[in-house]
């Protein structure tokens, strides 16, 4: 997982954390939008079979922390996610659309009280099917505009890594790599 800024040199975790300290002072906040969580894997699948992955609720429930994404997939619109209570955990608007290629949404995390009180950040997938591999895709997420997000920035770093295994692993074998209960 990359941490950074904008055009500059990759920081680390411990770096990541110094830096979130030093913004909680508002004077220094407009530097968040300068901040963005990158990261970069390679999976075996087709561009379509990936863009389902990413907009199915069924297929997000697998992978993403048991949060089924449900949205009419129209600019603008709303983009939610349900846990198995039925509870919201997260909500956005759809930013970007352009299948199989690239999807952007804003996201703001409900179900932690600390990044409830943040205004949405950024949250961009971008799939570039490999010319040399048959039937291998990178996947981009990048995730950004913290400006007034300063919390959802420090809770997101440890998120991601996790969330991109299991979607490979999920793509690649059939299962994710965390399964979580499947209650009917």
């Amino acid at each position: 997982m990359k941490h950074g800024l904008k055009g500059e040199v990759m920081i680390n975790v411990d770096q990541k954390n110094n830096v979130f300290k030093a913004l909680a002072d508002p004077s220094r906040r407009l530097l968040l939008d300068l901040l963005y969580e990158a990261a970069q894997i390679w999976i075996r699948t087709s561009p379509e079979r990936l863009w389902r992955a990413l907009t199915d609720p069924e297929m997000t429930r697998k992978f993403l922390y048991q949060s089924r994404v449900v949205s009419d997939w129209k600019l603008g619109n709303d983009v939610t996610f349900v846990d198995d209570e039925g509870c919201i955990t997260a909500v956005g608007k759809l930013v970007a659309l352009d299948p199989p290629k690239r999807l952007s949404y804003t996201w703001k995390l409900l179900s932690v009280p600390e990044t409830a009180v943040d205004e949405p950040s950024r949250i961009t997938y971008e799939i570039i099917e490999s010319a040399d591999m048959p039937d291998v895709c990178s996947l981009t997420v990048t995730h950004d505009q913290f400006e007034h997000a300063p919390h959802t920035f420090h809770f997101v770093g440890n998120g991601w890594p996790a969330v991109l295994s299991n979607l490979k692993t999920l793509l690649e074998t059939g299962t994710p790599l965390i399964e979580y209960a499947i209650e009917n």
